[in-house]
């Protein structure tokens, strides 16, 4: 297996608001969960990519990134450099048609929330409510599930741009800061911030949040969540921490060896009962995982209000930021794994089970 991986995947380490897990991450994970496909399955993607009924080894991989892309170009106008005219006209297009893809991208829940509700029973009284939206990540992730099983698509949103988002979100459901957020009191003490973890006391007026880590800074350049979308990776490849030396084929590769290891090792549960349910289950499980394994449990100082697309959000620096990053990285590499792990395999069971039309 060999992928051309751009080294700019290592820019997403300095973003002050990165995008979903990095691409070495992505590409990995969809390469695990290739592997995993029943050849009917493998067949039915095909058949949406255009290429028959034979399904060409790491297209998955190749396809793992778009909806980044989509993101890119909306946000700084960039490109990708293999994209001809009809390329760029379709992602305008895309991004014309549902210009709230950004948000698609997450959900942030408070650390102390349940759990993702069961869309299809949602009670307005749940303290969660407030913090779900038609737009968050697993909205979109069933959304995609749709446009399979119901037949029904639109040249505003084909089967092949679903497939793309479908692999994505798949992979970035299971990054924890994609589906959580600290939340603050603005009006509190801001020299030393303190999470409000009770979803009831974090939904009231003036509360705000961290954008899922983006503004809890390691660094100017390196904020929590740049360490889960990308430092892990890099590290669990066999990379050294957070530089910006950026990522090898030989790495990639590293990576999809360690989450099939991880898979067999691990033996992670296989997905069961309702495969459309499985969006807010994965979405609790990572909830879970920042909770359980106290993934926001750093020591803040010098917090600030800032103001990002007329939203506010807490940005503060981390307590002895040199020492405290690299004891978390060592300390959550092993969660990333299995996060990835999980990933791969839900991925694959996922599409293995839809009922494509």
């Amino acid at each position: 297996m060999r992928f051309a991986v751009l080294a700019s995947i290592m820019i997403l380490v300095a973003a002050p608001n990165a995008f979903g897990w990095g691409e070495q991450a992505h590409k990995a994970v969809a390469e695990v969960a290739e592997q995993r496909l029943t050849p009917s399955t493998a067949a039915k993607i095909a058949h949406v990519l255009g290429d028959g009924s034979h399904l060409i080894p790491g297209s998955l991989a190749k396809i793992s990134m778009w909806p980044d892309h989509v993101r890119a170009r909306k946000d700084h106008g960039t490109i990708q450099d293999d994209w001809g005219p009809e390329d760029i006209a379709e992602v305008d297009h895309f991004n014309h048609n549902h210009s709230k893809n950004h948000l698609w991208h997450f959900v942030d829940l408070p650390l102390g929330a349940r759990g993702y509700p069961n869309l299809d029973n949602v009670e307005p009284s749940d303290p969660v409510t407030p913090f779900i939206s038609d737009d968050d990540i697993v909205h979109a992730l069933k959304r995609c599930v749709e446009i399979f099983e119901s037949g029904d698509t639109s040249e505003t949103f084909m089967k092949v741009q679903a497939l793309q988002w479908l692999v994505y979100l798949a992979v970035d459901l299971h990054q924890p800061l994609h589906i959580t957020s600290g939340y603050y009191d603005p009006h509190g003490d801001l020299a030393d911030p303190k999470i409000i973890s009770d979803p009831a006391a974090a939904s009231a007026d003036r509360m705000i949040n961290d954008r899922g880590g983006n503004g809890l800074l390691f660094t100017k350049s390196n904020n929590l969540h740049a360490v889960w979308d990308a430092c892990l990776a890099h590290v669990l490849s066999g990379g050294t921490g957070c530089s910006n030396n950026g990522i090898t084929e030989d790495e990639v590769d590293t990576l999809v060896t360690k989450i099939r290891e991880q898979i067999q090792n691990g033996k992670p549960k296989n997905p069961s009962g309702d495969h459309h349910l499985w969006p807010e289950l994965w979405a609790s499980d990572s909830l879970k995982v920042a909770k359980g394994r106290n993934l926001y449990g750093l020591n803040l100082s010098n917090g600030t209000v800032q103001t990002k697309k007329a939203e506010q959000y807490l940005q503060a620096q981390i307590k002895d930021y040199k020492a405290t990053r690299k004891e978390y990285v060592a300390a959550h590499k092993s969660d990333a794994l299995k996060q990835m792990a999980n990933a791969g395999m839900r991925l694959a069971f996922l599409l293995n089970n839809l009922n494509w039309k």
